[in-house]
């Protein structure tokens, strides 16, 4: 597929998804649009934030991750809730934050450990890496940026890359970004099993969707 047809489906997928939304949703038309319309833009300055958002002279702090992570992917989550309810409601917005951070960080751990992404070999500023990099300029003088340096998108290096995902799961990066993503999964499934019971199916589907 060319990249033509490719950028015709995608928005058209886009429209057919917020016709669905907009349909399926017991919110006033109004408000509906609105949130749907402030969300996805919302998504989309975090995505383009993304591109930009790399490990170079510069490292991204954990805070500057999360305050990507929530306008990127936290946003879906909240146009998600909108429909449900138009009013902002703090638990709802908790519940999308906790959400949010968890299925991005189990996402980032996947990718970095995995031949199918190109976030390490692009160097993407994602959590694990953060991590593993601050314990490298701490304890052996950032021998991770200087192996970081020596990838190239352009040129297969597979000894480099088992090198480098080796070292970043001995520094417990890899860990830390597992139990942090099961900790905001637990405090996801805490708030809907406490302020929804008389909702019991649907907190149980969602439930089983973060499960």
């Amino acid at each position: 597929m060319g990249q033509s047809k490719a950028l015709i489906l995608s928005n058209a997928l886009l429209t057919e998804s917020v016709s669905l939304l907009l349909t399926h949703s017991s919110v006033p038309s109004g408000k509906q649009l609105l949130n749907v319309i402030n969300n996805l833009r919302n998504a989309c300055n975090g995505q383009w934030s993304d591109l930009s958002f790399m490990i170079g002279e510069t490292i991204p702090t954990e805070e500057d991750y999360f305050k990507l992570i929530d306008q990127k992917s936290v946003s879906f989550v909240r146009l998600i809730f909108g429909l449900y309810q138009a009013d902002q409601d703090p638990i709802l917005e908790e519940l999308a934050t906790y959400i949010g951070f968890s299925g991005q960080l189990q996402n980032d751990v996947k990718d970095i450990l995995s031949d199918e992404s190109n976030d390490l070999i692009y160097k993407k500023a994602t959590l694990p890496l953060i991590k593993a990099i601050e314990y490298s300029m701490e304890k052996d003088q950032g021998w991770l940026q200087r192996k970081l340096k020596k990838l190239d998108p352009d040129l297969a290096n597979q000894k480099l890359l088992d090198e480098i995902r080796s070292y970043i799961r001995s520094t417990g990066a890899i860990d830390y970004c597992i139990v942090l993503a099961k900790l905001y999964n637990n405090r996801a499934k805490q708030i809907l099993t406490q302020n929804f019971p008389f909702k019991r199916e649907y907190v149980e589907k969602i439930v089983n969707q973060l499960d």
